[in-house]
């Protein structure tokens, strides 16, 4: 046997492994991801039937008076197609027909839920945490949340900034809806 041919069998012989391990880790990689890709595509724990619970309402007006209301409230990402998902946070006020709705267009993504367009840029990470801004150049306001969530429990603080006066409320109010709302385990991950 010829020296190339010596160097050659045994080149082959420790690449035959090297190739077959590549082999074996590319097949255990292709089986893997269908599986990933379900599992980026799926819903959160936090998605489905409806959070409800109380939120407290705080005035707080230029000069330190402040007021505050506590009312029914609840939360909830709504399906409206294959690719959006809108948060929607409804208040029902202890006034005699008041109420609040708040609908945020958005989308699942990476694991959580992201604002997909309009004035208010929020986000919710896979691990539930809600953080946003958002203004409102035309009506003089500016938004500021922040949060978590979880499969069976939602802390929201949603603050508003008035630029103008408005609704009885001065210019500087800030108005804070503080939602504290749950669902049970068993309507975690279930629409109603």
């Amino acid at each position: 046997m010829s020296i190339l041919s010596r160097n050659t069998a045994c080149i082959s012989n420790r690449v035959a492994p090297m190739a077959r391990l590549r082999q074996g880790a590319l097949i255990a990689a292709l089986a893997i991801l269908p599986g990933m890709a379900l599992a980026a595509d799926a819903e959160p724990a936090w998605a489905g039937a409806p959070y409800e619970g109380t939120v407290k309402l705080h005035i707080a007006l230029p000069g330190g008076k402040t007021h505050e209301q506590r009312s029914d409230a609840s939360a909830q990402w709504v399906r409206e197609s294959d690719s959006r998902v809108d948060l929607v946070l409804r208040t029902k006020g202890s006034n005699q027909g008041s109420k609040t709705d708040l609908s945020i267009p958005g989308s699942y993504a990476d694991g959580g839920w992201r604002s997909t367009r309009g004035m208010i840029r929020l986000n919710v990470d896979a691990n539930g945490t809600i953080l946003g801004v958002g203004n409102d150049p035309d009506e003089q306001r500016s938004f500021k949340f922040k949060g978590e969530v979880t499969a069976t429990r939602m802390r929201l603080e949603h603050q508003m900034t008035v630029g103008r006066a408005e609704g009885g409320l001065p210019a500087g109010a800030v108005v804070t809806y503080d939602y504290d709302l749950t669902r049970s385990n068993a309507d975690a991950g279930s629409a109603k």
